[in-house]
């Protein structure tokens, strides 16, 4: 299976390698609709437009974790900009959603997220004003609570609007490395972790 996010911000699964093109290899898209099988048409409400979701994501087993434009890119194409997701590629597409993220220290515009790093589900993401974030999956370090899969409706009336609760991640680790934005993807090699700022500087950081 690969995955990627087009820069209208749907993400895409298909089937690798089958020589299928066309709707017959799509596996899931997300957000889910009748695309997903018949693909766009004009007058299905949506909008594909040059919308900058030009990141790519990560992988850690079968969770592709990237920021993505999620359910509300149908009516709010930029809404997406404010949220990392861990999206679950072989769930059903109401179990996609694993997890969703604020990241800290993040504008919520275009290109504020860099490529995220993953390792052993700990996941690590710059931003767009120069922290180095730390992100635990909730399946090796609890959650510090649960939202709704669709961040525009309140947690408390997610259930009731036919949407589900999952984990929102602890942040291990914010580290403001205070050289300017980081533009690039965090590079893990043995235990420390590489990461590069527009400011000319290269950090290298260990665990304690």
């Amino acid at each position: 299976m690969a995955v990627s996010t087009q820069k209208d911000g749907w993400t895409w699964a298909v089937n690798a390698g089958t020589g299928t093109p066309g709707p017959a290899s799509v596996r899931w898209a997300f957000p889910p609709g009748s695309w997903s099988s018949s693909g766009f048409n004009p007058a299905d409400g949506t909008y594909h437009g040059d919308s900058r979701y030009l990141r790519p994501g990560a992988v850690w087993d079968d969770v592709y974790i990237v920021q993505t434009g999620g359910y509300t890119v149908t009516t709010d194409v930029y809404e997406g900009f404010h949220h990392l997701y861990a999206l679950n590629g072989c769930a059903s597409d109401a179990e996609r959603v694993r997890w969703i993220k604020d990241v800290p220290n993040a504008s919520g515009f275009e290109y504020d997220l860099r490529p995220p790093t993953v390792t052993h589900g700990i996941i690590f993401v710059g931003t767009d004003q120069g922290h180095l974030v730390v992100i635990g999956d909730p399946s090796v370090t609890p959650a510090t609570g649960w939202r709704c899969n669709n961040p525009a409706i309140p947690t408390a009336n997610c259930v009731a609007n036919g949407f589900f609760l999952v984990p929102d991640p602890a942040v291990l680790a914010d580290i403001n490395l205070g050289a300017g934005a980081i533009n690039t993807e965090p590079a893990i090699v043995g235990d420390p972790v590489f990461v590069s700022t527009e400011g000319g500087k290269v950090f290298m950081l260990k665990p304690n």
